[in-house]
């Protein structure tokens, strides 16, 4: 019999956006025969074709489907893998129908979930802009002002009143959220997407 091909995430160990999708996989549990982790070294991001070759952009987290549609930017993969696999635990096989643990139940509470994961994908996890020296808000905490082993010539971060803006900003952001989160989870009762997405990122600041 012909094995089944799998869906393939390609993660890197130390991408908060990455663990976002690594998060959501081990909370849902049971999808190692449907999905394959295929863990990158930074390397693969400044050099190596098989990234880019799914992701044009050459960033993690990436996913291919097992019907071959690539795929990148972690909500959309996380929303992917939640309209396939999420709820699969239900007792009904329609995806309508599948109790989704992580999506809340009214139009009101899946829009505050939404605001949520926006506020963290544009304003601190993505610089939206690929090109040299254009850096995500959240790398004002690691991208060195100068070329090193960890920080590539384009990904510097020289000027120190543009790490200094970013941090800024980081903190206006972390004072939305602690004022806006609801409790006990972000948006409640309930782990949502929310709280998959900036966990991750909370985790990595402290460490940081």
């Amino acid at each position: 019999m012909k094995q089944q091909q799998k869906c393939i995430f390609y993660d890197l160990k130390h991408s908060n956006n990455a663990a976002r999708v690594r998060l959501w996989l081990r909370l849902n549990g049971g999808l190692n025969d449907y999905v394959e982790t295929v863990v990158l070294s930074h390397g693969d991001l400044d050099e190596g074709q098989k990234l880019e070759e799914v992701n044009p952009l050459k960033k993690i987290p990436a996913f291919v489907t097992d019907t071959g549609l690539k795929l990148f930017e972690s909500f959309v993969i996380i929303s992917y893998l939640e309209d396939r696999f999420g709820g699969r635990n239900s007792s009904s096989s329609s995806s309508s129908e599948r109790n989704h643990r992580f999506v809340l139940d009214t139009a009101e509470d899946r829009a505050f979930v939404q605001l949520m994961v926006r506020i963290h994908d544009i304003y601190i996890s993505s610089p939206n802009c690929t090109q040299p020296h254009f850096s995500h808000t959240q790398g004002c905490m690691y991208l060195d002002p100068v070329a090193t082993k960890y920080t590539p010539a384009r990904r510097t971060m020289p000027d120190p009143s543009i790490r200094a803006a970013k941090l800024n900003e980081i903190y206006d952001r972390l004072c939305w959220l602690e004022a806006t989160a609801k409790l006990p989870y972000l948006a409640g009762e309930r782990i949502t997407h929310a709280d998959i997405s900036w966990f991750p990122t909370c985790i990595f600041m402290e460490v940081l």
